[in-house]
């Protein structure tokens, strides 16, 4: 006697390798045959074209025909066989539904054992939570009341809920033995991928004009004394043309909330695509940039003697 037994499955499935190998030489085999078959064909009738005896043309022709015979008998061997690999399929997918439907009726059992046993195990739990919330509500602490309403709510209904979902799958478990469902053992749905999002990196500062700018080919603007984010290389510029100001300025804590914020026509505003730095030494008075008009201009007026 054997201590160890071998696994039917893995035993089919080593036969059925074994019956697949040994069709695929026959099929070569055939193939060689039937070539053999043409080219003798082929030969006696040269012979018979060139004038042969009837003593070469016998020979010729027992040839022939031992090798038609031996395609026949290939042919049947090549039929038997493909009707064995197909008893060793059948036979081998229904030990693996089965198999399939033993294993999932059992996890279904498992699971509904589990699902109970979770119950047992909330209850005091939300017992507890239900005590404690009441003497919190119970003192007015107003917080409490709705937690109190879900933990009262949950004691009544998730053992219900349990119990009805236990039923349902020890059920399942039977109906896929009795062949009524589909055989597949149950299995939690794969996790999504994650996407890892990555932020554009953006600067805050403090508009002193309305202003545009461009992100992703899509225009935006900011109203005059606002809080703006801007890409990085865009606030370089606002903050070089005085634009914009830094977010701990002076001037942001100054005027910061003082208009309402709007998003203003592009035409009015400054843009700040791709503007020219120019560096302005004047001092910001909050409200107003000192422009350099240059010289003053002297005009010359007549006056009545």
């Amino acid at each position: 006697m054997a201590i160890f037994q071998k696994d039917p499955a893995k035993q089919m499935a080593a036969d059925l390798a074994g019956k697949i190998v040994e069709r695929d030489k026959l099929v070569v085999r055939l193939a060689d045959a039937e070539t053999a078959v043409v080219d003798a064909t082929s030969a006696a009738t040269d012979l018979a074209m060139s004038g042969a005896g009837d003593d070469v043309l016998d020979k010729a022709e027992r040839k022939t025909l031992a090798l038609r015979e031996r395609v026949s008998t290939l042919r049947g061997g090549l039929a038997t066989l493909g009707k064995a690999i197909v008893t060793l399929e059948h036979a081998y997918a229904e030990h693996q539904d089965a198999t399939t439907r033993r294993q999932t009726a059992v996890a279904c059992q498992a699971m509904a054992d589990d699902l109970e046993q979770i119950a047992e195990d909330i209850d005091p739990i939300l017992a507890r939570m239900v005590a404690i919330t009441s003497r919190a509500a119970a003192a007015q602490i107003w917080d409490a009341a709705g937690l109190h309403t879900y933990a009262e709510n949950s004691k009544a209904q998730i053992p219900a809920a349990i119990a009805a979902v236990s039923q349902a799958i020890r059920q399942h478990g039977i109906r896929v033995v009795a062949k009524t469902e589909r055989a597949t053992l149950l299995q939690a749905e794969a996790p999504r991928a994650t996407v890892a999002v990555v932020e554009p990196k953006v600067e805050r500062v403090f508009t002193l004009q309305n202003v545009s700018w461009t992100v992703d080919g899509q225009l935006k603007t900011m109203s005059k004394f606002a809080d703006c984010d801007l890409p990085v290389e865009t606030a370089k510029r606002a903050l070089a043309i005085r634009a914009c100001a830094a977010i701990d300025s002076d001037v942001r804590r100054q005027w910061a909330g003082n208009r309402p914020v709007t998003y203003p026509p592009a035409d009015e505003c400054t843009s700040l695509d791709g503007a020219d730095v120019v560096k302005i030494d004047a001092p910001i008075d909050g409200q107003f940039v000192r422009v350099d008009r240059g010289k003053p201009y002297e005009a010359t007026i007549l006056r009545k003697a």
